[in-house]
């Protein structure tokens, strides 16, 4: 049982099975290819998560602190383990982004940044863009509910567009308020439905 990050709104118990497990891990698998993964995050949602999905995806070195984030931590961890992939909330890429310590520390290692819990302004994007220009960033949306996740959002230059739709055995729709589905560039719900049942307690 995962308490969910609140993207789809208040927070709640969401009981996952074992196929939710393996679909997660085969998206973020996709999304990330993790071998060297760190994540920063409240044990009761991101690094549960994140553990589960150890099981299935064996990276080589998984990462969980048991300390607060903050900067010198994070380059601690990344420069001594070398860490290909992190899963963080905005709050701690806002601090990332904002550290002269960043520019002058050694996130050659780095591969990839998936953004979990809460939506990314366009400003911060852009702001990844400068600060970490060949590193690879993908926005999650409801990850422990439903698995969606939007890859290449740097692609899209609009302030609440995140990006392609990356998924496996998921489909998703945006839809007005009477259920209509919506075309490009108009502002909706974004409704997903994945092959294995999601269970809400």
């Amino acid at each position: 049982i995962l308490q969910s990050s609140g993207t789809t709104g208040s927070p709640k118990g969401a009981c996952i099975t074992h196929a939710n497990c393996f679909n997660a891990s085969l998206l973020i698998q996709k999304a990330q290819q993790p071998k060297r993964q760190l994540c920063f995050s409240s044990l009761f949602w991101g690094t549960g998560f994140n553990i589960t999905c150890g099981l299935f995806l064996m990276p080589e070195i998984q990462i969980v602190p048991n300390r607060d984030f903050s900067i010198d931590a994070f380059i601690e961890i990344v420069e001594k383990y070398k860490i290909t992939n992190t899963m963080m909330a905005p709050k701690y890429l806002v601090q990332l982004l904002t550290s002269e310590k960043v520019k002058l520390s050694n996130t050659e290692s780095l591969q990839s940044f998936m953004i979990v819990g809460a939506l990314l302004s366009l400003t911060l994007r852009r702001k990844f863009e400068e600060t970490f220009p060949d590193k690879n960033l993908t926005i999650s949306y409801s990850l422990t509910e439903v698995k969606v996740s939007f890859s290449k959002p740097l692609e899209y230059k609009t302030e609440y567009s995140v990006g392609s739709l990356l998924c496996f055995n998921l489909s998703a729709k945006i839809i007005d308020d009477d259920g209509k589905s919506l075309k490009n560039g108009e502002i909706g719900e974004i409704c997903a439905k994945q092959g294995a049942k999601f269970i809400v307690k």
